[in-house]
């Protein structure tokens, strides 16, 4: 009977601590428990950091805050704090390959609750698949002033010395691996902010993909290009005519404004750059191409910016051909004079033209010998000549 009324005792005791214990959790944090139940939303986030990082604009101060990581309140000593501006940044460490539950309450409310998956780029798969990936650069969950300081595995550096160099490079030096040829802005001095903004914001230059920290508004591709490219703003003015790329102001179409592993830092060997624009990849099946064209693609004879001669001609067609048929003009061949001149006559199909060598030859490719269009000669000379005239 003894035993049995202290079991009943000891009931009433454990039930009476338990309710004091519970009334003392709810005078600690009774807004936060309020607060956390009825008005927040979780988030599921994917995080590739160890760190996850929270910027806003808050109230109260820093030392105010509380943060829990799965129901525990996080040591003081394991995450970071800092004010500037009036607004708080907290960066809390995360555990690996588990869903990290971050709550931060600011005085007597709960002002972010979400759910961190923390797993590394390479093990992605083990992210679930309801939680959003949360990218470093966003605005979402990042306020402007956070990818420039970033608080990560480090200090909290309000004004980095180097920003380029300490914040961009250690995200984006895989872009520059292994290539040959390097802007030197870029990809050797890491001036990144030489052309590219200071904040996270977009801009409309991919509809479905918008870019973040994009070239400066103040200007188009090519007119940045031409802050520090002067000399080449100055020869393109002068062109009479102008390729699209270069007029619409895009050297970015051809040209990787990081690096490459071709020359001139182009984005693919030139031929197959021009081709993919200019439809002539049929011209390369033909039984004879051009030596020129095999050799030094589209470029040898054409002006990738821009030409005073039509076709964008770095030359004059007959002062590009005799550069390798010096004697061209001066052979005898089927015709019964010495050459038929390669200029100085004009063309009585085109008036207003001149005859040249490509009035008879195809300067790319051909079907027949010679380079010639059609396989009969005297096809050619009918155009112009009436039989036995």
């Amino acid at each position: 009977m003894l035993d049995f009324v202290k079991k009943i005792l000891g009931r009433i005791l454990l039930s009476r601590v338990l309710k004091m214990l519970q009334v003392s959790i709810c005078i600690l944090f009774p807004a936060a428990m309020s607060a956390y139940a009825e008005n927040t939303v979780t988030k599921n986030i994917w995080s590739q950091d160890p760190y996850f990082t929270w910027i806003s604009v808050i109230s109260v101060p820093v030392s105010s805050l509380y943060i829990t990581v799965d129901g525990s309140s996080v040591d003081s000593g394991s995450f970071k704090t800092s004010s500037h501006s009036g607004t708080a940044h907290v960066s809390i460490p995360l555990k690996y390959g588990k869903s990290n539950l971050v709550v931060i309450q600011a005085g007597n409310a709960i002002v972010f609750s979400a759910n961190v998956f923390y797993t590394p780029a390479y093990y992605s798969t083990l992210a679930p698949s309801d939680y959003e990936f949360n990218p470093f650069h966003t605005e979402v969950n990042e306020k402007p002033c956070l990818p420039c300081h970033r608080l990560t595995i480090g200090a909290n550096d309000t004004t980095p010395s180097k920003p380029s160099e300490s914040i961009c490079f250690p995200c984006h030096k895989s872009e520059f691996s292994g290539l040959e040829f390097q802007h030197k802005e870029a990809g050797v001095n890491w001036e990144c902010l030489k052309c590219h903004q200071t904040e996270a914001m977009e801009t409309d230059y991919s509809v479905d993909v918008p870019a973040r920290f994009a070239i400066k508004e103040s200007s188009k591709a090519a007119l940045l290009c031409y802050t520090c490219h002067t000399k080449n703003e100055t020869e393109f003015s002068g062109y009479k005519y102008i390729h699209g790329p270069v007029a619409i102001a895009k050297c970015n179409m051809c040209h990787n404004p990081h690096g490459s592993s071709i020359r001139h830092m182009l984005r693919k060997d030139s031929s197959t750059m021009c081709l993919e624009c200019h439809g002539k990849q049929d011209m390369m099946k033909q039984a004879i191409v051009h030596e020129p064209v095999i050799k030094q693609g589209c470029t040898g004879c054409h002006d990738p910016h821009g030409s005073s001669f039509p076709f964008f001609l770095a030359a004059e067609v007959k002062d590009l051909c005799l550069k390798c048929h010096p004697k061209t003009d001066k052979q005898k061949n089927n015709h019964p004079v010495n050459g038929h001149p390669v200029s100085g006559a004009n063309d009585p199909i085109n008036p207003g033209r001149q005859l040249t060598c490509s009035s008879c030859h195809d300067p790319h490719s051909s079907t027949f010998d010679k380079l010639l269009p059609v396989e009969e000669v005297m096809m050619i000379c009918t155009k112009c000549h009436s039989i036995g005239g």
